[in-house]
C-alpha cells in the first residue's frame, strides 16, 4: 500500500536521525547518549547489530557513573551477550548499578544469589533496596515489605512490612492489596474485614485482579459473611477480565449452572479454557467434564481424558476420582 510505504519510509528516516544525533552526542561524551546508542547496536535498531560496539559504549557510560549502563553490562555478562558468561562479573555490575539507585539491578543481584550462581550475602543488595525505598520508590517499598513479611533472607518483621506497605499505598495497587490481606488475616493489625474491603476496593480501582477476587469471595459468602449476589458477580467479572484464573473458573461455574446469570455452556467452557491455560487445576477438571458431556464444546472423549489427566496431575482430587471411575467402566 502506498500510504504504508510512505509511513515506513518516514519511520526509517526518523530512526536514522535519532541514531545520528545519539552518535554525535556520544562522541561528545554524553553518558546517556552512549548507553542509548549502545542499546541500538545491541538490538540492531537503525544500525547493524554489533555487540562489541554496544559493550564499548556501555563501558564508556558506566565509567561516568551511569547506572543503566552498569545494569546493561550486568545483563551482558549474565547472559553471555558479546562476552564470555560470568555470573560473578554480572553481580559486580548489578551491585554497582543498585548502589546508584537502580531497582531492577537489586532484583538481579538477589536472583543471582537465590539461584546459587554467586555465593554472596544478601545484605549488600538489601541495603540498596532499603535506600531506594527510603528515597520514595513505591515499588521498592512494596518489595521490601514483602521481604520483611516473609522473612526471606532477613529477619521476619510484619510490623516493618506494614510500615512499608503504608508508605507505598498512596500510588501502588500491590501495597493496597497487601494491606487488605493483612487486615483480613489480622497480621500486625487487628483483624477487620471492613478495613480490608476498603483497601481491596482501592486496589481493584487500579485494576488489581487479586483484590477484585477477594471482593467477589466476600460478597459470595465464602468468608462467612452475608451473600450479596449482584456485588459478588460484579467483582467476579472484573477479576476475570483482569486475568485472575480462579475468578474465571468461578464465573464459568456460574454460567454453567445459571447461578445469577443466564445459563450459557459456551461461555462457561470459554472461561474454563482460559483459566485452564493459566494453570488452574479446577478449570482443567471442569473443562474435561465439558468435553465429556459435550457442554459448550463438541463432545470429545480424548480431550476430556487429557484435561482430566492434567487436572489430576495438578492434585485435583475430583479429577483423579473421575479418571478412576471412567477406567472402571
Amino acid at each position: 500500500m502506498p500510504g504504508s510505504t510512505n509511513h515506513d519510509g518516514q519511520a526509517r528516516s526518523t530512526l536514522m536521525r535519532t541514531v545520528a544525533r545519539l552518535r554525535r552526542r556520544a562522541n561528545e561524551g554524553d553518558a546517556k547518549a552512549q548507553v542509548n546508542l549502545g542499546v541500538h547496536y545491541a538490538t540492531a535498531e537503525g544500525v547493524r547489530r554489533d555487540r562489541a560496539k554496544a559493550l564499548a559504549l556501555y563501558r564508556q557510560s558506566a565509567a561516568q557513573g551511569n547506572a543503566t549502563a552498569m545494569h546493561n553490562l550486568g545483563v551482558c555478562h549474565r547472559d553471555g551477550l558479546g562476552v564470555r558468561r560470568s555470573f560473578a562479573t554480572a553481580y559486580t555490575w548489578f551491585l554497582a548499578a543498585a548502589r546508584r539507585g537502580d531497582r531492577d539491578s537489586v532484583h538481579c543481584c538477589l536472583h543471582l544469589i537465590e539461584d546459587k550462581h554467586v555465593s554472596r550475602s544478601r545484605s549488600a543488595a538489601f541495603a540498596c533496596l532499603r535506600h531506594i525505598a527510603e528515597c520514595g520508590d513505591a515499588d521498592a517499598q512494596v518489595w521490601l515489605g514483602v521481604y520483611c513479611f516473609e522473612g526471606n533472607g532477613m529477619r521476619r518483621d510484619r510490623r516493618a512490612a506494614l510500615r512499608w506497605y503504608r508508605k507505598a499505598a498512596r500510588e501502588n495497587e500491590h501495597a493496597l492489596f497487601n494491606l487488605g490481606l493483612m487486615h483480613k488475616n489480622g497480621d500486625a493489625v487487628r483483624r477487620s474485614w471492613p478495613k480490608a474491603l476498603q483497601f481491596f476496593r482501592r486496589a481493584a480501582a487500579l485494576d488489581h485482579p487479586g483484590s477484585a477476587h477477594w471482593l467477589a469471595r466476600y460478597y459470595n459468602g465464602d468468608e462467612g459473611h452475608p451473600v450479596r449476589n449482584e456485588l459478588a458477580l460484579k467483582w467476579l467479572r472484573l477479576a476475570a477480565r483482569l486475568g485472575d484464573a480462579h475468578s474465571m473458573t468461578s464465573l464459568g461455574v456460574r454460567y454453567h449452572d445459571g447461578e445469577g446469570v443466564r445459563r450459557d455452556f459456551l461461555r462457561a467452557a470459554q472461561l474454563c479454557r482460559r483459566a485452564a491455560d493459566l494453570g488452574d487445576s479446577r478449570a482443567m477438571h471442569l473443562l474435561g467434564l465439558c468435553y465429556r458431556d459435550g457442554e459448550g464444546v463438541p463432545r470429545n472423549v480424548h480431550r476430556a481424558r487429557s484435561w482430566l489427566t492434567k487436572a489430576a496431575a495438578a492434585s485435583e482430587k475430583q479429577a483423579a476420582r473421575q479418571l478412576k471411575d471412567d477406567r472402571a467402566r
